[in-house]
């Protein structure tokens, strides 16, 4: 059970960190090329990991210098 958690804590970090430094590259590397997203945001499903990029990439060029919209 402690490394399930370990590696929960290492995906959580990747994903702040990821976030926080706006590297595409890095928040994608937690996902599948495959992947299949629902968002609330820009498009409702993204079907593949290169249309996940495209709202990542908008997603980040939109966030402000101190985190927020």
């Amino acid at each position: 059970m402690t490394s399930s958690i370990s590696i929960l804590q290492d995906v959580f970090e990747n994903y702040k960190c990821a976030v926080y430094e706006r590297d595409v590259e890095k928040f994608l590397s937690t996902y599948a090329a495959d992947v299949h997203i629902y968002d609330c945001w820009g498009n409702w499903e993204c079907k593949g990991i290169s249309l996940w990029r495209d709202n990542v990439i908008e997603w980040f060029n939109g966030l402000r210098d101190d985190g927020y919209y």
